[in-house]
């Protein structure tokens, strides 16, 4: 492993322009009648719930004087309409609240002996993507109050809610999820001539940012390198739902794009093939750095501040509502130039000063916590080969950052969040990784843990990690991912009309075509009528954990539900 480090480092010191490159079914069908009609309506947002809060306290989670420790699952839907229906939220939140009390498990007492007690919880999705989808400032009233419905219906049964401002790699303009399309085109059409892809299209095809040099020390290492794909017969393979080409709502490029399709599938999800092209490495750089460009930040920072704000709102007026998370998985940035990677977390952590800064500045809810992460969701020391690649040793250790960070937290105002994907960026077991997970938060003070993702085989043995977790010492545990597979009759969150059924899935997990399914589904995208999407891993959700988990944690398993890039065996 060791010399796999030193390879990668002494390859990027000496790659060309290295040291120049340092500046800047029957019951789905029924579904989607209901969807629909959620979609067209909005009406005023209103305070509903009434819950006792919980807050940061001493490190921990307190509901009153008694420490808690919250069990869920994600709650993310990958595509519009972003939220079920209300009555179907409920019906989960239900589910959700009633698997937990039946379960055999009791929290350990924590580190102060005190009694610990379990609450149902959710991490939930909440897009920007959906809240501004066509232009800046502009919000869209329908998804607001889809939102605060969802909020309520959790609330309705005694559900705690951390509001996560999800995102896979970027945007629908690279074939992922999070940040809107006009987000990314801004940053085209402000490019420069320096003919940087933010925005893929057929000038701007979707290509890996991993230099030629590196890709070949990465190979010897024994890790996988992502290759994009497309649709061989496709001579145009970057033209449908582009930006400015009129075929089709860019929007939905990342679901009505067959060629995106065979990128962001399953198979290629996992492999991270989206993350490190050359438009997520352009955009997220550009995004993280925008705090401190005057027309960025008009045009970049500000509208996501707006976002955030919005999200601390229902803070105010749900008190079921625990924190808000500022991003997921963000990416390493900067490839193909290696130096410019190597301030990947320096950036991110600048990045987050900054939004807390001006959150400041803007008087949002004083009491109102924040959940961050750190690269990839990963953590310092979870993979030496990430940390070579993607960190300098002062990252997160500015005077600026770190007396930001401080003073949230000695507010009982920061949560720090991690996930659990072996092989990808993550290397160590699931007990040490919680161990760097509260090495980490004691730099900055008492500061509760929320390990808030990580898949399993199976029910059983996710069970089985979420009781471990929280016995040694996690404050707050959600697994991925709950889905609702009654409602939506699939193993995530989307629905097929009937004409689609018919013929089958249209995309497989594997980035297999079924061209007569296709030609059903495109059909709702082009005219807005699908439901969700089965993109950027949304398969395998489940609604059967929670009543599993076990009085006693067993051993932790070995092998957990992994990525594969960049792993060194």
């Amino acid at each position: 492993m060791r010399s796999a480090v030193v390879a990668v480092l002494t390859a990027a010191a000496a790659l060309p322009g290295a040291a120049s490159c340092l500046v800047g079914g029957a019951c789905a069908v029924e579904a989607e009648a209901s969807v629909l009609l959620q979609r067209s309506s909005a009406k005023p947002v209103v305070a509903t719930s009434a819950m006792e809060r919980i807050k940061v306290k001493g490190g921990a989670f307190t509901r009153g004087d008694t420490e808690v420790v919250m069990l869920g699952g994600n709650y993310v839907w990958k595509a519009a309409p972003y939220f079920p229906p209300k009555a179907i939220v409920e019906r989960n939140a239900k589910q959700i609240a009633e698997e937990l009390a039946s379960s055999a498990y009791i929290p350990k007492h924590g580190a102060d002996g005190k009694h610990r007690i379990s609450v149902p919880c959710v991490r939930l999705g909440a897009m920007m993507e959906g809240m501004m989808p066509d232009e800046a400032g502009k919000i869209d009233g329908a998804w607001v109050q889809a939102l605060d419905d969802a909020i309520s219906a959790f609330a309705a049964h005694g559900v705690y809610v951390f509001l996560d401002a999800h995102g896979d790699a970027w945007s629908t303009t690279n074939g992922g999820t999070g940040f809107p399309w006009w987000m990314s085109a801004y940053m085209q059409e402000t490019a420069g001539s320096d003919g940087k892809s933010f925005i893929t299209s057929p000038e701007h095809p979707l290509e890996i940012a991993i230099p030629d040099a590196l890709a070949d020390v990465l190979r010897k290492a024994g890790a996988a390198i992502p290759e994009i794909s497309v649709v061989e017969s496709d001579p145009d393979p970057w033209r449908n739902f582009s930006v400015g080409s009129g075929v089709g709502n860019p929007r939905y490029m990342n679901i009505g794009n067959i060629n995106m399709r065979k990128n962001n599938n399953d198979k290629a999800w996992a492999e991270a093939n989206l993350i490190f092209t050359k438009q997520v490495q352009n955009a997220y750089h550009r995004f993280l750095k925008s705090p401190g460009d005057d027309e960025d930040r008009k045009q970049i920072f500000m509208p996501y501040v707006e976002f955030i704000k919005e999200l601390f709102s229902m803070w105010d007026r749900h008190s079921n509502v625990v924190a808000v998370e500022l991003l997921n998985e963000p990416p390493p940035t900067g490839l193909p130039c290696v130096k410019t990677a190597r301030k990947s977390r320096t950036n991110l952590w600048m990045f987050y000063a900054n939004v807390l800064d001006e959150l400041d500045k803007l008087g949002v809810h004083p009491d109102a916590p924040v959940a961050l992460q750190d690269v990839s969701g990963t953590l310092p020391g979870a993979n030496r080969l990430y940390d070579a690649l993607f960190s300098e040793p002062s990252a997160a250790s500015g005077e600026f950052e770190m007396k930001k960070l401080k003073a949230w937290a000695s507010r009982g105002k920061l949560v720090l969040s991690f996930h659990f994907y072996p092989g990808f960026a993550t290397q160590v077991g699931m007990e040490e990784m919680i161990e760097l997970a509260r090495k980490e938060a004691a730099k900055w003070g008492q500061v509760p843990l929320f390990f808030s993702e990580f898949w399993g085989e199976t029910a059983q043995e996710m069970a089985d990690v979420m009781a471990g977790a929280g016995d040694d010492g996690v404050d707050a545990i959600t697994y991925w991912h709950y889905v609702d597979r009654e409602y939506t009759g699939q193993p995530g969150w989307y629905i097929y009309n009937a004409a689609t059924l018919a013929k089958g899935d249209p995309v497989s997990d594997e980035g297999e075509i079924n061209w007569e399914a296709w030609r059903e589904y495109i059909k709702t995208v082009f005219d807005g009528t699908f439901i969700g999407a089965d993109i950027t891993g949304a398969d395998n959700g489940r609604t059967d954990v929670l009543r599993l988990l076990p009085k006693q944690a067993p051993e932790t398993p070995e092998k957990l539900g992994s990525r594969s890039l960049p792993t060194v065996s």
